[in-house]
């Protein structure tokens, strides 16, 4: 039995404008404009009312416009490099990944309005030819700027956190290599990454 069976079309224009600056050299500075859209498509909400759960039966194109700023340096020597940006995103009908209050059945929906600040940050070092490092965090800030709109089957409200997003995220990895001949190096490696707290549901308290 075929349960999904819905048709969607996009025609979508997308623009990306970028404009950097040289302000050493070891130092670059850019800002970029862009925007973007990802095709909607169809939830199994047969599957979900088998569950006792009301999804709609399909979800929209979104769209966006981001707006970043941010600086790339190397310093002492080059020995390192780091990376900082920081961005604002406004969002028209965002793809959300959506659990039903019971936690049974989890679909995709349109929030109407939504933004996302953000800041990252990432250096990398080779002290030695050795040993080499990196470590990244990023901070996120995504949020509905309007309520849910009720086609969504669920409830969010101006403020309200975008579920399935920490607020911050960190990863990094060292690593370090020892030739054991002209043909032959081995290595070592250690890494990690760390997602703060996120929630499957809108929650405007935390």
């Amino acid at each position: 039995v075929l349960s999904l069976d819905e048709d969607t079309s996009e025609n979508e224009m997308s623009y990306n404008f970028a404009l950097t600056y040289k302000l050493t050299g070891d130092t670059t500075l850019y800002s970029r404009i862009a925007s973007g859209f990802r095709p909607g498509g169809a939830n199994d909400s047969d599957a979900a009312a088998q569950q006792g759960v009301i999804a709609p039966a399909k979800y929209e194109s979104d769209t966006l416009w981001s707006y970043e700023v941010g600086a790339k340096t190397y310093f002492m020597h080059r020995m390192f490099y780091t990376e900082v940006a920081l961005y604002r995103i406004n969002w028209s009908d965002q793809q959300i990944s959506v659990t039903d209050p019971g936690g049974t059945f989890v679909y995709i929906a349109n929030a109407g309005k939504s933004y996302v600040n953000g800041f990252e940050f990432q250096i990398n070092a080779q002290p030695t030819d050795s040993l080499s490092f990196n470590i990244g965090a990023t901070y996120t800030d995504s949020k509905l700027s309007e309520d849910m709109p009720a086609t969504a089957q669920t409830s969010g409200f101006d403020g309200d956190r975008i579920p399935y997003t920490p607020k911050w995220s960190y990863a990094g990895q060292v690593q370090y290599e020892v030739p054991f001949s002209s043909a032959m190096t081995g290595y070592a490696s250690t890494n990690f990454n760390y997602r703060g707290e996120s929630f499957t549901n809108f929650n405007s308290q935390a």
